[in-house]
């Protein structure tokens, strides 16, 4: 049987274990949120709601939904997460690799408008000031624009972190136009009296939201593709391949 000093370290590493374990066999929370999934994505509420919604759905796994796309590049080279969910070109500019594409009707693509208070002709655009919500920051944004609106060179950008502010920017002329994505159309217009005038452009279309695992990928992938329709709603998606 051995020393009683062993055994009790025996019996003390198997209630270890035993604590470590449910009755269903799986981990619990402590351990789970250890599992950390990232989120930084164009929606129309604000983050922390986000945030709330992804925790409901995700029980135990530690979620952080950013505002701010410093914050969030900051988050993914200092404590990088198991899992990235974000527009599939931010993912790209930040060094994650896409593994799983969000959809909508079919579609990977989300079509963004030109919106403005006076008409602008297409060819006018790179020298206009375009008002859009900063994915990528101060340096890499403008090149993202003149290529999202096919220009042959970078416009001057006014950057905002909320899909309200961008509105404001019409509203008190600090942007001759503004580009959004096309399900905001309908809100955007319900919360103004102007009279917008809406470019659209064959070459204006991004990739949905998409995932990449930075980290345990087993641990989390089933998770996430089994995220309510209410939350991939306000992803701009609503399956993924």
């Amino acid at each position: 049987m051995g020393s009683p000093t062993r055994r009790r370290v025996l019996l003390a590493g198997v209630g270890l274990l035993a604590g470590l374990i449910d009755a269903r066999g799986a981990m619990p929370r402590a351990c789970a949120a250890e599992i950390k999934v990232y989120v930084f994505a164009v929606t129309s509420i604000r983050p922390h709601v986000l945030q709330k919604m992804l925790e409901t759905a995700l029980p135990g796994m530690l979620v952080t939904a950013f505002g701010r796309v410093g914050d969030f590049s900051r988050a993914l080279e200092e404590a990088p997460p198991d899992a990235v969910i974000a527009a599939a070109p931010v993912l790209t500019a930040f060094n994650q690799k896409v593994e799983i594409q969000g959809l909508k009707a079919g579609s990977a693509q989300e079509d963004y408008l030109v919106v403005s208070e006076s008409e602008i002709a297409p060819a006018q655009l790179a020298d206009k000031t375009i008002g859009c919500l900063d994915l990528l920051g101060r340096k890499g944004l403008p090149a993202f624009v003149a290529g999202l609106l096919g220009l042959p060179r970078e416009p001057a950008i006014q950057r905002v972190t909320k899909t309200e502010d961008l509105l404001q920017l019409l509203q008190f002329k600090r942007a001759d136009a503004i580009l959004i994505p096309e399900r905001f159309l309908g809100d955007l217009q319900a919360r103004t009296k102007m009279e917008l005038k809406i470019l659209r452009l064959p070459s204006a279309k991004v990739l949905r939201v998409g995932i990449a695992f930075a980290g345990n990928r087993q641990l989390v992938e089933s998770a996430l593709r089994a995220l309510p329709a209410a939350v991939l709603e306000q992803l701009g998606v609503d399956h993924w391949r």
